[in-house]
């Protein structure tokens, strides 16, 4: 009997602590999930394009290479959606080329797409909420505000 309590405590920890990545956890994540499959099913690029925040990104460059990698994916079949929480650090800063840079909205999950293909393609983004919407962050230069 002893070890059939302990077995079920430990379940219970373990799954309490180790759930399952789910599509969309709240209300903006849901809400998100959906409105990147509309974009994704439209099969026009700019509307994945839409999904992403781009205050304080003001060079073409960064456009245009978010652009190339959602034209290599928009073809490819949704297999899986789900949100993760962010690690200690929150998002990301980097330097380049002597600048510095710092998410353009406050990082608040991140959002995974796993593609049904062959190649077991998944793409990664991280999430940031602007007027109680989600968008992909970008990165910009560290001179630039973050947006709540």
């Amino acid at each position: 009997m002893r070890i059939a309590a302990y077995l079920l405590c430990l379940w219970i920890i373990l799954t309490l602590g180790c759930s399952a990545p789910k599509e969309g956890r709240d209300s903006l994540e849901r809400e998100f999930a959906k409105r990147y499959r509309d974009a994704h099913a439209s099969g026009e690029v700019d509307n994945m394009m839409a999904l992403f925040w781009w205050k304080g990104v003001s060079d073409g460059e960064t456009r245009f290479f978010v652009k190339q990698a959602l034209v290599q994916e928009i073809d490819y079949p949704i297999k899986a959606i789900y949100f993760e929480d962010l690690g200690p650090d929150g998002g990301f800063d980097y330097e380049f080329q002597g600048e510095r840079y710092h998410p353009n909205l406050k990082p608040y999950s991140r959002f995974v797409i796993e593609f049904a293909i062959e190649e077991r393609l998944t793409s990664s983004f991280i999430l940031g909420k602007h007027e109680e919407r989600l968008f992909f962050v970008n990165a910009a230069p560290v001179e630039t505000h973050l947006t709540e």
